[in-house]
């Protein structure tokens, strides 16, 4: 990808959100720092970003208390029109200006016969948001 491409896509990406260290809001869409927990998971499915789409997100918050509050995240974090996360770096970014920073990242098991790229990311708010 060439360099004018990136400095425009980072250019649409600042203009149409506005991301610090506690909130990240979208158009009508905010999600908070505080009502986030301390620790989240969020999986993606990097095969879309080889073929030059957004990657697939996806956090579990089925059953959780945090339930409300990670779903909203998720749409935000998948959110085509504005975040344009198309591949991990961006994800890692956008993650670290909410306030959170990277533990680790394991590989996820995929159906056999489906070469999919699947990735589990650990993320915890940075030490000055906890409780």
């Amino acid at each position: 990808m060439s360099n004018l491409k990136i400095i425009i896509i980072i250019g649409a990406i600042m203009f149409a959100t506005s991301v610090n260290a506690q909130q990240l809001s979208v158009s009508d869409k905010t999600v908070k720092v505080e009502e986030l927990p301390e620790y989240i998971v969020i999986n993606c499915d990097n095969t879309t970003s080889i073929l030059g789409k957004t990657i697939q997100i996806s956090i579990q918050a089925k059953n959780s208390d945090y339930e409300k509050s990670l779903n909203d995240l998720e749409g935000l974090l998948e959110e085509k029109k504005y975040l344009k996360i198309s591949n991990q770096t961006d994800l890692l970014n956008v993650m670290s200006k909410l306030g959170f920073d990277y533990v680790d990242a394991f590989p996820q098991n995929s159906n056999q016969g489906v070469n999919l790229s699947r990735t589990g990311f650990v993320f915890r708010k940075k030490e000055k948001y906890r409780n």
